[in-house]
């Protein structure tokens, strides 16, 4: 009981962290002078639909000002998101937390649109400008009533989504594949704090109790007593908790353990492609004819050294994995590489 007790407090806290850091004002990024004819002004309403606006850009400048105009009527606006596109290379959370001192940001990077603020902001801040000088630079923003999700722009949207595409000159270079490596181990801890699950959002591991991420999870490693070394997308990640100590009850599942409804664990679909050359794809078109889809199963069992396993998102991206080395059984661990297309 005393492990019940334990497990309960600590999601209680993570949850109630989140919802006492919004007190600050974001005075580092609300402005207080008019907008001069350098600054880029982005402006969006609830229900006006999306907003696309470009801009041309010196191949030379370093950075570009932009002003963000915020209004909503029913929604209150607690987050506010940033994506960045550069040169063509897909979507990338951007965290203006990196270059601005003591902002207010959620734990996923999200800007903390404060209480008074929450139908009404203005933000202005500098965008950092790539190196490459050429092609396009994609800023997209939008504000959220709630937790976000990088990769599905309507998940609890308020306004937007509004884009601003800085152009360069030139044109944009072929999407590469992302690629990682990793190592997931194959037994879930009872309290969450465990990185047994991988995003190829951006090829970190994450721990259930970093309920803040939850749009990141993607798939879990286990070990099964039938299936043995397998993978299994968030959404159908077996029932293998012990949430309270009790030998007598059932094993849960992550959306028991976490309290995060169902519908917002990620599916993950699988199938078996030891066909396909692993190391051959470099660019993301070389993966569109990928033989998976949404309708394959979102778990693969019986996995073995030097695997290859095709895979698509619950976003659309396709991608393979390589199983490179498996050791130990329910205590073990598996390391996998990932090509994805971004």
């Amino acid at each position: 009981m005393k492990k019940r007790l334990y497990q309960l407090l600590f999601f209680a806290c993570m949850g109630s962290s989140v919802m006492m850091t919004s007190c600050d004002d974001n005075d580092e990024i609300t402005p207080v002078d008019p907008i001069d004819a350098e600054t880029i002004l982005v402006e969006a309403e609830e229900g006006g639909g999306d907003v696309d606006k470009s801009a041309e850009v010196s191949a030379t400048a370093a950075d570009q000002k932009v002003r963000v105009h915020f209004t909503s009527t029913d929604g209150n606006m607690r987050r506010l998101y940033i994506l960045s596109n550069v040169n063509g290379q897909g979507d990338e959370p951007f965290e203006l937390k990196k270059y601005i001192e003591d902002l207010n940001t959620k734990g996923d990077g999200s800007i903390d649109v404060t209480g008074k603020e929450s139908n009404e902001f203005t933000y202005e801040f500098t965008l950092p400008v790539p190196p490459s000088g050429t092609g396009t630079v994609v800023y997209t923003f939008w504000a959220t009533s709630g937790r976000g999700d990088y990769r599905d722009i309507d998940q609890r949207k308020v306004v937007g989504p509004a884009k601003l595409t800085l152009n360069y000159g030139g044109t944009n270079s072929q999407a590469q594949l992302k690629e990682y490596s990793t190592t997931i181990l194959a037994a879930p801890l009872d309290d969450g704090t465990s990185e047994t699950f991988m995003s190829v959002f951006d090829g970190k591991k994450y721990a259930l109790k970093d309920t803040e991420y939850t749009a990141f999870w993607d798939f879990g490693y286990y070990y099964g007593k039938t299936g043995l070394s397998s993978l299994a997308s968030t959404s159908s990640y077996p029932a293998l908790f012990d949430h309270d100590d009790n030998p007598e009850t059932a094993l849960v599942a992550i959306s028991t353990l976490t309290g995060v409804d169902q519908t917002e664990l990620n599916r993950f679909y699988f199938a078996d492609a030891n066909s396909v050359d692993f190391d051959s794809p470099s660019v993301s078109s070389d993966l569109n004819n990928l033989n998976v889809s949404t309708s394959s199963p979102q778990t693969i069992n019986e996995l073995s050294v030097n695997d290859v396993i095709a895979f698509v998102d619950d976003y659309g991206h396709k991608g393979l994995i390589k199983v490179k080395s498996i050791e130990g059984t329910y205590s073990g661990k598996i390391t996998i590489a990932v090509k994805v297309q971004p």
